[in-house]
């Protein structure tokens, strides 16, 4: 018999269900034809064989007696609607799914998305993804340097400023001193501070120093590079009220500033994409790349880089000539309607087309896809075989991070591989014309204390020691922890360019940083070597703002033009600031007195 969940009014027809599938509950009532509504008497029921007396219907508006039973649903009919309860089961569901969604964002939507796709994905389709994911983390930290050391630094006008004082060591102190000059007291040179300020402004770059000993205020050296005027102007407060203007056409320093300023600088403004338009073209064309290799197995293998050993995923993608082909012609074609780089050809034409760099009806952009159109017709006209051209190995740890890579093309085979266990990572990076960079160290978390080499046919270069260093945050352009580069002069000046052979020889000393600072601004120590024995210390500070209004240094400008020019400049020094400054500081009084001479003399 058909029965009614005695809890939400739900029908069954299977009378033989023992809980209600709706809520839950074990109370049912039989579902039986409803008679009309009638007072029932509290005495014992009828006997079975007693046939039943007709009962004649209630009127409509008269009320059922208190003390009678609930009417039976009739059957068949659907009863009235009544606010269901949620079963134990739904309600942990319904808990569970925001519960789900929460942990995801915390650990990581992609890590949870991997892990399925590992399981359930094709190799092809693991690769791509494990592929672009790597390509974004790693365009996250290029598009914060492109946008803040790039864009927002080097190609706009900045306001520079660099503060340090110095501290010698006394084995530096006896050298500078030399056999001659044993009893020179130079111990106030460790109570020496400078304060550069350098602000670039269009075609124009000021510099202010500042030179400090013993907390007193000693010298200021001003100067204003004016490429427009090619021209330099020099001013020594303590020593000349004269501003001295130089001719700086023929001069080093003229090209020196027209690095930092001028035409070039401009026109790179104007014409490179913004950072999330970079890092959406690079995406865009990455992907077509992963996209289109077909071929993609995955093995398993214990590598071992130094003492280091870990089992690591290892896919082996393979590229034909024919997949070559194939897949730079869906990157032209691509290229081809890319309006974004269509926008970045045309405003460098237009840019090129003030400056006088071409012609004002060249079209740059109609000769750009002349060249795909033209590369195209090449791909279509031969599609290449099936022999290997290239083969890629992307080699993934537990985490699904790619922790190495490697290229193989004509016998040869260039690459890296990080491989982590217990505590300690070792890299191996192997570059082009036998360069090989390779680290060894310890890992606590996201810092890292060890020592990596850069060779040349096995000889060292370069050695860059870091302890405690915030290898997470140098990812997003902060250095956080203590580097020390140790160059080996010797090796770097033989494979140095003639012209290079003398500075690289300078090259003796190593030199550490210790601090933080990112893009903008950041405090460290430096510290110099010779060996292991510290030549000096510094404690530096930086920061980077916006422009400050660049002027001309006041004063009378004297221009140099010829050797009495100069000597018209020299007569007009004097040094009495400067002694007045000097006599303040820890500087030795017979030193001081021995500059008041000087200036006395220059006086008469």
């Amino acid at each position: 018999m058909a029965k009614f969940c005695a809890r939400c009014n739900k029908l069954f027809e299977d009378d033989r269900i023992r809980f209600c599938p709706a809520c839950g509950s074990d109370a049912f009532i039989p579902a039986i034809p409803v008679r009309p509504a009638q007072p029932v008497q509290n005495a014992a029921p009828a006997q079975p064989t007693q046939p039943a007396q007709p009962v004649r219907p209630a009127t409509p508006a008269q009320p059922v007696p208190p003390q009678s039973a609930p009417a039976m649903p009739q059957l068949n009919r659907i009863p009235e609607a009544k606010p269901k309860k949620k079963s134990a089961f739904k309600k942990i569901v319904l808990i569970a799914i925001p519960l789900i969604l929460v942990a995801a964002i915390l650990l990581n939507l992609s890590a949870v998305t991997g892990f399925v796709t590992n399981i359930f994905g094709s190799d092809k389709s693991n690769f791509a993804r494990l592929e672009k994911q790597s390509v974004s983390d790693s365009l996250d930290s290029f598009t914060a340097a492109y946008q803040n050391y790039l864009l927002d630094d080097i190609l706009k006008d900045r306001t520079y400023n660099l503060k340090f004082d110095v501290k010698l060591s006394d084995d530096l102190k006896d050298a500078l001193k030399g056999n001659y000059a044993k009893n020179l007291d130079i111990g106030w040179l460790d109570d020496t501070a400078f304060d550069i300020t350098v602000t670039t402004g269009g075609k124009k770059l000021s510099q202010d120093v500042l030179i400090g000993i013993g907390g007193q205020h000693v010298l200021t050296v001003s100067a204003l590079y004016d490429l427009e005027s090619s021209k330099a102007f020099l001013s020594l407060k303590e020593i000349t009220d004269d501003v001295i203007k130089l001719n700086i056409d023929t001069t080093d320093t003229a090209s020196t500033v027209s690095a930092l300023t001028g035409e070039n600088k401009a026109l790179a403004s104007a014409v490179l994409p913004s950072a999330a338009i970079a890092k959406e073209i690079i995406t865009k064309y990455h992907g077509i790349f992963v996209d289109n290799i077909e071929t993609v197995t995955k093995t398993k293998e214990t590598v071992e880089v130094g003492d280091v050993s870990e089992e690591l995923t290892v896919y082996k993608a393979d590229i034909s000539n024919k997949d070559l082909n194939k897949i730079t012609l869906a990157i032209l074609t691509e290229v081809k309607a890319d309006t974004q780089i269509k926008a970045i050809i045309e405003k460098a034409a237009e840019e090129l087309k003030k400056n006088g760099t071409i012609k004002k009806d060249a079209d740059y952009y109609k000769d750009f896809i002349a060249g795909i159109e033209e590369r195209i017709t090449e791909i279509n006209a031969d599609e290449g075989n099936g022999e290997i051209a290239l083969t890629l190995y992307d080699y993934v740890n537990s985490s699904n991070e790619i922790v190495g890579r490697k290229t193989a093309e004509k016998g040869k085979t260039r690459g890296y591989i990080t491989a982590e266990a217990n505590g300690k990572f070792a890299t191996r990076c192997d570059m082009e014309d036998g360069i090989t960079l390779s680290a060894f160290g310890t890992k606590n978390g996201d810092r890292i204390t060890g020592e990596y080499t850069l060779k040349e046919n096995d000889s060292v270069l370069y050695k860059i020691a870091l302890t405690d260093f915030d290898k997470e945050a140098f990812s997003e352009g902060i250095i956080d922890g203590k580097i020390r580069f140790s160059p080996n002069s010797k090796a770097i000046k033989n494979a140095a360019p003639s012209k290079y052979k003398s500075i690289a020889s300078l090259l003796d000393a190593s030199f550490e940083i210790n601090g933080k600072g990112d893009y903008n601004s950041g405090k460290f120590v430096l510290t110099g070597f010779n060996g292991e024995n510290v030549l000096f210390t510094a404690n530096t500070e930086y920061s980077i703002a916006e422009a400050k209004a660049i002027s001309e240094p006041a004063g009378k400008q004297v221009e140099i033009k010829d050797l009495n020019s100069l000597q018209k400049i020299l007569g007009d020094l004097h040094l009495d600031k400067l002694v007045s400054n000097l006599r303040k500081t820890t500087v030795p009084k017979e030193y001081v007195d021995a500059i008041d001479e000087i200036s006395k003399e220059l006086e008469q």
